[in-house]
């Protein structure tokens, strides 16, 4: 099943590494704005729109965010 998201485009590669790929996503940018999240990101709900809010409130170019790690329950 596959679900269509108009602004979305999702490309398929050989493995050839982050970099590689991400470039390849800049190259056919066609927005304003571009987020890059790796396979093991786990994104907050309103994560996109709260950068994107603070980055126009502010009129900054470029956004980084630090890791956040929850503690995690031990395993037996």
């Amino acid at each position: 099943m596959h679900r269509t998201i108009p602004r979305v485009i999702a490309l398929s590669q050989q493995n050839a590494g982050p970099t590689i790929a991400r470039n390849r996503g800049l190259d056919i940018a066609k927005g304003e704005y571009v987020y890059f999240a790796d396979s093991d990101d786990r994104l907050e709900l309103n994560l996109v729109e709260s950068m994107l809010i603070r980055l126009e409130e502010t009129s900054t170019k470029m956004a980084f965010m630090q890791s956040l790690t929850k503690p995690q329950a031990p395993s037996f």
